[in-house]
């Protein structure tokens, strides 16, 4: 998609002046300004949102950062070999950019040391927790190679505080190698409470809202640079064939700004805009888990510039649901379907009543849950869970701890399969051949049609590590019966920017454009390929929004001094 840029500004007056602009509040962002302004560059942060942390705040805040100086100090071993070839693995064949490859590892390590010395950033080590294909590849890590930070207290960030995005999707309270230390969402109804209530009452932050409030913190607090919400960049402006403002509105007043030596984009993808999701998705419907204010914007900016925006699949649709009455920002909060698909008495089937993927690792149910005959249509869609009266009793669904009934409308209940069948509208007959060849595998503990539970990281992340013998598998035999109806709920990011090495907008022509750089999920992920790796977007993010700062300060400042 190649968008003409706009023609010569002809501002003559603006409303303000700055070195750089950088768009967005995640991860890559926050970090792009601490490395600009330390670097002596004058910074604005502008924020399409109220709230501050956009995708990265709702997430679990992992970050993988692989022979990261976090992991060397503690004498836990890795090579560059190792990485490399683990990487060559997620490729899937897919050609891939390694020289932004390259650069998103190496500068990954570095970024990531420097927020721990310049910027306060506590990083510990989420212990117990693997790379996805651990078990699969022998170049795959059992553990080291993520990074969270410790638990930071809201009251650090004075009047900031209330401005930080508290995630609903995963539990902010506590950090993931608390949660492991737990037992993971197995054994919710058994963490420690008082710890909870205590971390709650004290507004503490960890995960992905945790990140963004220590990043905050270093940006608007330590260093303070000008964040203004409410701020969404509504045009950018060129001059002589490179960025030279852009035009913004600050809680609905309109201001120009002028950018010396570029604008840094960390805008998110096009997650809630009505059409660009059926475009680079091609799913029969979407829902996004990601904030309302992600609309696409970085698309509608690309014509300013003439940037080039690409497709690049990195299967971002993944089975979803709501439940009814959740909301969030005014609109309905869906949650991607992950541990819950994981944990033993639940199996997902197709729209035949038959199982299709392993559904203790999510990336597996959203590929082949989009999988499109040109004869047949969506040969998987629509797709449903089912879980029996075992499930609800012990583990929690979404937001539903254990042993609280499904809310009215989220579940067909019935006593028998044959019943439960008929309210789905599914084939009967296969649906119970299905569970009971889905039990024999449960009582062995070996899935022999899908591999469920064969992952070290799938065990942990979303099984039931005392289920024995596999912490994913557990028969479905209990009464009553519940299925659900599923649906496609993701991250708008199978498309995006094309960017170098020094984290630059490519135009069509693969030139750069002179003062435009791009981090985080606005940026196509050429450097990856589309198999599923935990943690990558937030490093990726962090990377190249200190590439794009070092970048900025080493030799477009430097040009002009």
């Amino acid at each position: 998609m190649n968008l003409m840029p706009s023609e010569a500004t002809g501002q003559s007056k603006w409303d303000l002046e700055t070195d750089i602009v950088v768009g967005g509040t995640g991860a890559g962002g926050l970090t792009s300004a601490i490395v600009a302004h330390d670097s002596g560059l004058r910074v604005i942060v502008l924020e399409k949102s109220s709230v501050v942390g956009g995708g990265a705040a709702v997430s679990d805040g992992e970050v993988w950062i692989p022979r990261s100086h976090v992991a060397e100090r503690e004498g836990i071993k890795d090579n560059d070999e190792n990485i490399e070839e683990y990487l060559d693995y997620l490729s899937s064949s897919y050609p891939v950019d390694k020289s932004v490859r390259k650069r998103w590892i190496e500068a990954g390590r570095i970024a990531a040391n420097y927020l721990d010395e310049k910027a306060g950033i506590k990083w510990i080590i989420v212990r117990g927790l693997s790379d996805v294909f651990a078990g699969v590849i022998p170049s795959a890590s059992y553990e080291g190679r993520y990074l969270e930070v410790k638990p930071i207290a809201g009251e650090e960030l004075g009047a900031w505080k209330d401005k930080i995005l508290r995630s609903p999707q995963v539990p902010y309270f506590v950090t993931n190698e608390e949660m492991f230390r737990f037992g993971g969402a197995s054994t919710l109804k058994d963490w420690p409470q008082d710890l909870i209530q205590t971390r709650i009452k004290n507004d503490v932050l960890c995960q992905g809202s945790g990140l963004v409030a220590y990043l905050l913190k270093a940006v608007a607090i330590d260093r303070k640079i000008p964040v203004y919400l409410e701020a969404p960049i509504k045009k950018i402006l060129m001059k002589d064939g490179r960025v030279a403002g852009i035009k913004t509105e600050v809680s609905g007043e309109a201001k120009s700004i002028r950018c010396r030596f570029g604008v840094v984009l960390n805008i998110g993808g096009y997650d809630w805009h009505p059409v660009y999701p059926y475009f680079f998705e091609q799913v029969p419907e979407w829902h996004s888990v990601m904030p309302p204010s992600i609309e696409g914007d970085f698309i509608t900016l690309a014509q300013d510039t003439g940037a080039s925006v690409i497709p690049y699949r990195i299967y971002s649709a993944m089975p979803g649901f709501h439940i009814p009455g959740e909301e969030w920002f005014g609109k309905d909060l869906y949650r991607q379907l992950t541990f819950e698909g994981g944990l033993p008495h639940s199996l997902v089937v197709n729209k035949s009543g038959r199982r299709f993927a392993d559904e203790s690792y999510f990336q597996d149910l959203g590929i082949k849950g989009a999988l499109h005959d040109k004869t047949l249509g969506y040969v998987n869609y629509p797709f449903y869970i089912i879980l029996d009266q075992q499930y609800l009793d012990n583990y929690p669904f979404g937001s539903i701890e254990p042993g609280t009934p499904l809310p009215e409308g989220l579940a067909v209940k019935a006593q028998s399969l044959k019943e439960l069948a008929e309210g789905l509208r599914i084939d009967s007959h296969t649906l119970i051949a299905t569970v009971e060849r889905f039990n024999e595998f449960a009582r062995k503990g070996v899935d022999e049609d899908f591999g469920r539970g064969s992952k070290a990281w799938a065990n942990q992340y979303t099984g039931d590590l005392r289920h024995k013998p596999n912490p994913n598998l557990g028969p479905i035999e209990k009464q009553p019966f519940y299925g659900i109806r599923l649906h496609f709920a993701g991250i708008g990011h199978n498309g995006g920017y094309w960017i170098d090495s020094d984290g630059r907008v490519l135009n069509m022509a693969g030139n750069p454009i002179l003062g435009l750089y791009a981090c985080g999920n606005c940026v196509a992920f050429t450097e990856l390929g589309p198999t599923y790796q935990d943690g990558a977007c937030l490093s990726r993010s962090i990377a190249f929004g200190y590439v794009a700062a070092e970048h900025i300060a080493k030799n477009l400042a430097k040009s002009q001094d």
